[in-house]
């Protein structure tokens, strides 16, 4: 018992020198702040020190959505014209040297944006005065041409699937028929030629493979 007490006796010393010096310490910092030099040294850096300017924190990126092409040689992206965020289009080896594929001057594109594995044509969305109702269309890169995929307005459509199988196909999924659920058809990019894969009654969303077609759905 009494080796037990000295050991604890130890420990309350260990303990007590520790928190002496904990105080001389802390009491040494404060009175070293407290001085009128360490102060006014201080406010200089923190007036010398250059503040983040509030439009990097809270303004719009210079450009967003970057999307690389399946063949890795260029990248899409949103990029403003006349403050309205347009679709864009570089060569990945120089993208400083981007050209714009539209000029829309009413309202920002939707922020998607699909390539197609043919590497030639990219998929964007637009609504009308704010309605969240997105249109798809296509843009052709070599020609410029612009074609619509999906129905307008009032009319809700997302890109379902894409597929390295069919380069110059996908699948988009709208709300014409029913506003409720969304059917799935199968579309041809270049003619702009809309196949329906699949009504959907009930379902809130589904799922489909790289052969499009519909594995599985999803019922609330």
């Amino acid at each position: 018992m009494a080796v037990i007490g000295l050991r604890l006796s130890r420990r309350a010393l260990l303990c007590s020198a520790a928190a002496s010096a904990g105080q001389l310490l802390w009491r040494g910092a404060a009175r070293a702040d407290d001085l009128p030099s360490t102060r006014a040294a201080s406010s200089t850096r923190l007036s010398t020190a250059r503040l983040i300017p509030r439009h990097v924190l809270f303004g719009g990126a210079d450009r967003s959505i970057v999307r690389l092409s399946p063949d890795g040689r260029r990248i899409a992206f949103l990029a403003p014209i006349g403050g309205v965020l347009n679709l864009w289009v570089a060569d990945v080896r120089h993208p400083t040297k981007a050209r714009s594929l539209t000029r829309v001057t009413d309202r920002d594109l939707g922020p998607w944006i699909v390539w197609l594995p043919n590497n030639r044509h990219v998929v964007f969305f637009r609504d009308q005065g704010g309605d969240e109702n997105w249109q798809a269309h296509r843009v052709d890169l070599d020609t410029g041409e612009i074609l619509a995929l999906s129905p307008a307005p009032g009319v809700k459509a997302y890109v379902q699937q894409t597929s390295h199988r069919f380069p110059d196909e996908l699948l988009i999924a709208h709300n014409q028929r029913d506003p409720r659920y969304s059917d799935i058809f199968r579309v041809n990019v270049v003619t702009g030629q809309a196949t329906l894969l699949e009504t959907n009654d009930h379902f809130v969303s589904m799922f489909t493979d790289p052969q499009f077609r519909v594995r599985y759905g999803i019922r609330q």
